[in-house]
């Protein structure tokens, strides 16, 4: 299971800048849907071959006004769903009251708590570290998330040794698939009638995740099994008011233990910037994505195709994803749904020979050679398929290392085309060779 690390703390205490340390980005995708304000940021990072998910909040306050209040909101939201949290605090100020109450607080979670004394900057950081040992905390860290020095030690500790997987789902050839989406996108109305359909077979077993139920499927003799959060229980689990009604880190959980996600989204009320986070997120991690345009049973075909124009607008950075026209209600689209999910699955399982990948690669370059940069031209010398999820190609040549970023979009997207591979995510590595001489 993927872990979430939070990090808290008063505002301004360097969390923002730990978290683009952590996620190596300057970017970082905020997650701003109903209950998830711009205050709580989520992004996938890594520690070694360990993934996780960094959380960064706004900021723990005294919550007097009801700005204060709604930044403790979405704090508590962040703390409820992480597995271990990080007080952020600031060395440069040294150990405040409010430093003091907000570890008292956080130790009372039960969660594995660690503190991080960051801007150590230029100082002793035994000394700086020594001046909050009035926390009584059991394991301080003295970092520069600046510069970087100390966060490796945070990670070692925050990030522990991958336990052995217990998910009972072995099968290499069954397809798991995570269905992901705002709030009332009509994720839960999908999957019911999904599992109430008479082409499929339908078994629960226990999941892994927490609060989830793993759903067995056969769908056209292909074995299947829906990978979700708590929304795909029967509606009537589900209190209306719950804070199960949508989390990021979840979202994040359940598409990192699937091969193929389903993100859906709301027709009637069109794409949101919220959906193109989603979608992007999903293809960080590197799985297959379709789109289902969920509602469209209360449009007509003008406003259908006006909520398609839409979601080609926002989702410009991933046009290559199928779409499905889906209604949950009335069940309509759902078999082109499940038959994209299974071409998408096998087309991200799919193995390329290096001579296919060389064949390809001379054909590119030959109709749209790559730029001169920085004085001197990048030259491709050959590739090769360095893994799945995401299809991965590794180039080697000269320079390649400074090929923009214009020109891997060029070749993944060709790359895509040429082998029919839509909604698969195509990433690049660029390895040095030397010229010979």
């Amino acid at each position: 299971m993927v872990p979430v690390v939070a990090l808290l703390g008063r505002p301004n205490v360097g969390k923002s800048t730990l978290f683009n340390r952590l996620t190596g980005s300057r970017d970082a995708l905020v997650a701003d849907v109903p209950g998830v304000t711009r205050d709580r940021r989520y992004r996938l990072a890594d520690h070694g071959d360990r993934a996780f998910v960094v959380v960064d909040t706004g900021g723990m306050t005294e919550a007097h006004t009801e700005i204060e209040r709604e930044l403790m909101r979405q704090t508590e939201q962040a703390i409820a769903e992480a597995d271990v949290l990080v007080l952020v605090v600031d060395a440069q100020e040294g150990c405040v009251a409010s430093d003091q109450e907000f570890h008292a607080r956080l130790r009372t979670c039960g969660k594995p708590l660690l503190v991080a004394v960051n801007k150590v900057d230029g100082r002793d950081p035994h000394a700086a570290v020594a001046e909050f040992a009035e926390l009584g905390a059991n394991a301080l860290f003295g970092i520069s998330a600046k510069r970087g020095s100390g966060v490796t030690a945070l990670l070692d500790s925050a990030i522990p040794v991958e336990a052995a997987s217990t998910d009972s789902d072995t099968d290499p050839n069954r397809i798991r698939v995570s269905v992901i989406g705002r709030p009332n996108a009509g994720k839960s109305t999908l999957i019911n009638r999904l599992l109430q359909s008479d082409r499929l077979v339908v078994s629960p077993e226990p999941g892994t995740t927490r609060d989830s139920i793993d759903v067995q499927l056969t769908f056209q003799d292909r074995e299947m099994t829906l990978v979700d959060t708590a929304g795909i229980r029967r509606k009537s689990r589900i209190e209306p008011d719950s804070l199960e009604k949508f989390s990021v880190a979840q979202a994040l959980r359940s598409v990192q233990r699937a091969q193929v996600a389903i993100v859906v989204i709301d027709a009637a009320q069109g794409a949101a910037e919220q959906d193109a986070a989603l979608t992007a997120l999903a293809l960080d991690t590197g799985r297959a994505v379709v789109i289902a345009l969920n509602k469209c049973d209360l449009l007509g075909s003008e406003q259908q195709a006006w909520a398609a124009q839409r979601l080609g607008r926002r989702l410009q950075f991933a046009s290559y994803l199928p779409v499905v026209r889906t209604s949950g209600v009335k069940g309509s689209g759902l078999g082109r749904l499940l038959q994209e999910t299974v071409k998408l699955h096998d087309a991200a399982e799919r193995s390329f020979s290096t001579p296919e990948v060389n064949n390809f690669l001379r054909r590119a370059v030959q109709q749209n050679p790559p730029p001169r940069v920085r004085g001197g031209q990048v030259h491709i010398r050959y590739g090769h398929q360095g893994g799945n999820h995401p299809l991965r190609l590794v180039l080697h040549g000269s320079r390649v290392e400074l090929m923009p970023r214009a020109y891997r979009r060029y070749l993944a997207n060709r790359f895509r085309k040429a082998y029919r591979l839509p909604g698969i995510p195509v990433a690049l590595t660029c390895r040095r060779t030397q010229d010979r001489t």
